[in-house]
């Protein structure tokens, strides 16, 4: 797996290298919770339960015609699961929803002109609320919102636009925002709230200077995929490229600190882009990797993206806690044998900064 490249930071030449060791591949049991395992076949009868990654229309098999297709994901891995009837299901959730998915029975019949039986998978879908009623329509029914004033947000994107001048010319910004962006507790976009007892407002000024946290740039094009900085309070933004098109972006962790979940800014306001979770395991190795690299799911995009955190050593480490990180990158420097912080310290001499 290639390892990403980070945008130059402004008016520094010291960004983040590239890691010592290459992330897990996406997929592999090695980047898994303890205790995790990927979601697998079904039986009849039996239900597995993991987020809803991706779902639509694909070929079945060589020569097999179309057919629908749910992809549900957990840190353990993915699995698609095939069926017609999982169109109609699925028009109830959305991508990056928690759902558990049931095969409830497997129906045979035979087409006229043939003899051989075929079967067809009988499904059901329901959503894991864990407890929060989300309602994205209707987002003053049980949830507490977090309202982001536009002014800080521009603020910090008026930095960001002056730290990389010549990148930020293919920005997508939107021309009327309104007063807040509006987040629920499973950092989606919602709707403006009726009820103002509900709205937890971002009070915390932007951070004067701008300190980048992690970026991507795609190494055959040098194209800008992904860049933050510090926000107010927990909060990152900055960039994020769908289809092609570079648009502001929030990024916020998941309560659990789990995952770093983005929205985007487009014309229509805030949308779901996707999320990302740090990488905790090597694919390649026993050791624990550096606390240095993220792994993206974004929309429109079926690989997976991969991010550098800026200047690991001097971030600090309330940032490692909130990105899902196992350690701060003090804790992993300091449990390095002797011999391993001096290979580090000769791989870091020897890199090029990303980017530059």
């Amino acid at each position: 797996t290639q390892s990403p490249a980070s945008p130059a930071a402004p008016e520094a030449s010291t960004v983040s290298t590239a890691p010592a060791s290459s992330p897990a591949e996406p997929g592999k049991t090695a980047d898994a919770a303890p205790g995790e395992e990927p979601p697998g076949k079904l039986r009849p009868g039996e239900s597995v339960t993991a987020v809803l990654h991706n779902f639509g229309r694909a070929e079945y098999a060589p020569g097999k015609g179309e057919s629908f297709f749910v992809e549900l994901k957990n840190r353990s891995g993915s699995k698609l699961y095939w069926g017609e009837q999982l169109e109609s299901l699925v028009k109830n959730h959305q991508k990056g929803d928690v759902v558990t998915l049931t095969l409830q029975n497997r129906e045979q019949f035979i087409l006229p002109g043939e003899q051989k039986a075929r079967f067809r998978n009988k499904w059901s879908m329901e959503s894991v609320t864990n407890g929060i009623s989300v309602s994205h329509d209707n987002p003053d029914k049980g949830q507490r919102i977090q309202a982001i004033p536009v002014e800080t947000f521009m603020k910090v994107a008026a930095q960001i636009s002056q730290g990389w001048p010549e990148e930020m010319k293919a920005l997508r910004m939107p021309e009327n925002v309104g007063s807040h962006l509006f987040i629920g507790e499973d950092r989606h976009p919602v709707s403006a709230p009726q009820n103002a007892n509900q709205v937890t407002e971002i009070t915390s000024a932007a951070p004067d200077k701008l300190t980048p946290v992690l970026g991507s740039v795609d190494k055959d094009t040098r194209e800008l995929n992904l860049l933050l900085v510090q926000s107010a309070d927990e909060h990152l933004q900055g960039v994020v490229r769908l289809n092609g098109t570079l648009y502001p972006a929030l990024a916020t962790p998941s309560a659990d600190n789990s995952q770093l979940v983005i929205n985007a800014l487009t014309d229509k306001g805030l949308r779901f882009a996707g999320y990302g979770e740090a990488v905790n395991h090597d694919a390649d190795s026993t050791n624990r990797p550096a606390p240095e690299l993220m792994q993206f799911h974004l929309k429109t995009r079926e690989e997976p993206l991969f991010a550098a955190v800026y200047t690991p050593e001097k971030q600090p480490d309330a940032l490692y806690r909130n990105l899902g990180f196992e350690q701060s990158w003090q804790q992993w420097s300091n449990s390095q044998k002797p011999e391993d912080r001096q290979e580090k310290t000769l791989h870091q001499d020897l890199s090029h900064s990303p980017g530059r």
